[in-house]
């Protein structure tokens, strides 16, 4: 039954988040997913992850681009920006785990 699961798993990625087929896609997901409750930094995911930052940029750019993240920029200084899911991307969460049980 695992293999059914991972069969709809990559399924339901293809259909609602492209980007999730990606490596990079899945961490970022991950992350935006963990610190949900309080979003952290941008620089915080460059630093951390195994990918390089324009793979991760260009990642991100299409996330914002498909309306699943925004950025929260912190006054005047573009180095301080925040990652905030929004509520379509909540929206295909909720729904996939509605699906998933």
């Amino acid at each position: 039954m695992f293999w059914k699961a991972l069969e709809d798993l990559h399924r339901w990625q293809r259909a609602f988040l492209p980007d999730a087929e990606l490596p990079q896609g899945i961490e970022i997901i991950v992350w935006l997913l963990k610190n949900k409750a309080h979003p952290k930094p941008l620089k915080d995911i460059y630093r951390s992850s195994r990918f390089s930052e324009p793979t991760l940029r260009a990642c991100l750019r299409s996330f914002m681009d498909s309306g699943y993240l925004e950025l929260d920029i912190k006054g005047d200084d573009m180095r301080n920006r925040l990652a905030r899911t929004t509520p379509k991307f909540e929206a295909v969460i909720d729904a996939y785990l509605g699906v998933s049980h």
